[in-house]
Formats: structure tokens, C-alpha cells, sequence
């Protein structure tokens, strides 16, 4: 009896480790989840000096993506679906420094898969490095 108790103790533990080794294997295997939209980054002056022409863009810009989205969205060939666009707006207060940092936070934080911004070329030079 005292040598089955023995014998059974590294057999559990060794079925135990398994079983959580194949959990993380297929945790694994499945790879990352899949996306549920396609965000896009929007960088514009909504204040300060060139608030009136941002504030035009950001209207023409919701305006795309609504139509875009109501029509189902932007298929993705890899998944076999279409994505709706979900857009992540900043904005820059038309100050150029600021606008670069808010490109580099939407690329990087946001994982955007495009930025659209620079009503002007003092806020789009700076913009442009980014890309």
C-alpha cells in the first residue's frame, strides 16, 4: 500500500504538468486575439489657430468612417470579414511639436494602422518624420 501511494504521487504530479503544459501550448498556438476593428489615428488642430479648417477635417473624416462602417466596414482578406474603423482623435492645439508626439502615441500606444492628419504644412512636416 505505502509503495502505490509513493508511486501515484510523481504520476499526478507528472499528469498535472502536462495538462498545464498543453494549456499553454494552445494558448499559445492560438496566437493573439483576433481584431475587432481597424483603428486609425486622427491628429488634428481642433484648437488654436487652425481649429477652423481641423474642425472641417474631423467632420469629413467622421463622416467617411460612418459611411464605411455602415456599409460593414473595411474587409480584411487574412480574416475572411470585414472590420469596422474605429478612429482614436487627438488633438494637437496647432502647436507642430505636440502633433509629432501625438502620431508617435497613436503608432504605438493606439497600434493605429494609419494616422491621418496635417491641415497645414507646419503641423504635417512634423507629422510626416513620424511616418
Amino acid at each position: 500500500m505505502t509503495y502505490m501511494r509513493q508511486t501515484a504521487r510523481p504520476i499526478r504530479l507528472f499528469l498535472v504538468f502536462g495538462l498545464l503544459l498543453a494549456t499553454f501550448a494552445v494558448a499559445l498556438l492560438a496566437g493573439p486575439p483576433a481584431a475587432q476593428d481597424i483603428a486609425i489615428g486622427v491628429v488634428l488642430p481642433i484648437t488654436g489657430r487652425e481649429a477652423k479648417p481641423g474642425q472641417y477635417q474631423k467632420e469629413g473624416i467622421e463622416l467617411a468612417i460612418q459611411q464605411i462602417n455602415q456599409s460593414g466596414g473595411i474587409f480584411v482578406k487574412s480574416l475572411g470579414k470585414k472590420l469596422p474603423i474605429r478612429e482614436i482623435i487627438y488633438d494637437d492645439g496647432s502647436d507642430s511639436a505636440k502633433s509629432a508626439g501625438l502620431v508617435e502615441r497613436a503608432m504605438t500606444a493606439d497600434n493605429a494602422v494609419a494616422v491621418l492628419g496635417g491641415v497645414s504644412t507646419a503641423l504635417g512636416e512634423p507629422e510626416s518624420v513620424m511616418a
